[in-house]
């Protein structure tokens, strides 16, 4: 199975999101609610921004 450049981004996306958690509630001390927060709203930033990048 190759994988395609889509898939590759969507790995590399996930594996920077779950390092981010991982600096910002172990060694920063950030709650995991403000983690979740973050979370959702750039989420929803990059969204909107991919959904019309390709209009």
């Amino acid at each position: 199975m190759e994988l395609t450049d889509e898939k590759k981004v969507s790995i590399v996306a996930a594996l920077s999101l779950f390092c981010l958690v991982v600096v910002l509630k172990g060694f920063l001390h950030v709650k995991l609610d403000d983690i979740v927060y973050i979370i959702i709203v750039y989420s929803g930033c990059y969204w909107v921004f991919g959904f019309f990048s390709h209009q």
